[in-house]
């Protein structure tokens, strides 16, 4: 069945769309307690996307469960839809198992919108993350196939036992998600 879409809040605020990484049978990292990334991307975007309705924007999923959805698509979806946003989540991992933190990126060639976008993500994840890693510039499919402002959120390492098991949490989930829902309001604010 095709999932039903919420009934829409006005468009005042803005349309945005989030893009829970992976899904289907991409399941993203696994990490160190046996969580699957695509699981802890889809709990937070369905939650950020919950709350940026209350708020007021126009909110669009590229996947509400687990299927997988190629890159191309993912950023199809903002540019059909002339969205103002386009938030990419996920978890990463790394070989040390003391990597840990989150991070907020941008293309390479982002201009200011995606830049004031990322600083206002990481300005708010700093508040509930444990390590700013910062704003950073790579090239990833979903941030340069996007005509409009894009930016993706690392919630923090499933390589890291610590931040694992609170990535798997559902109140760690829904504090990364009102941080990231206020961000996401703020540059709306803002433009």
């Amino acid at each position: 069945a095709t999932p039903v879409e919420p009934p829409r809040a006005p468009a005042g605020l803005g349309r945005v769309v989030i893009d829970p990484g992976h899904g289907g049978q991409d399941p993203g990292a696994l990490s160190v307690v046996g969580v699957r990334e695509k699981d802890v991307n889809l709990a937070v975007a369905l939650a950020v996307a919950r709350r940026l309705r209350q708020a007021g924007a126009e909110v669009l999923l590229t996947r509400q469960d687990d299927r997988f959805i190629e890159l191309n698509d993912r950023a199809q979806v903002a540019n059909q839809r002339k969205a103002d946003l386009f938030v990419s989540i996920h978890a990463d991992s790394a070989a040390d198992p003391a990597a840990a933190g989150f991070t907020v990126y941008v293309a390479r060639a982002a201009q200011g919108p995606s830049c004031a976008a990322a600083e206002e993500l990481r300005r708010h994840l700093a508040e509930v993350g444990d390590r700013d890693r910062g704003v950073r510039r790579a090239d990833y499919r979903v941030l340069v196939r996007t005509s409009c402002p894009a930016a993706l959120v690392e919630l923090g390492y499933l390589s890291n036992y610590v931040e694992a098991a609170r990535l798997q949490t559902e109140g760690y989930q829904e504090e990364l998600a009102e941080a990231i829902s206020r961000a996401v309001v703020a540059y709306l604010r803002s433009r």
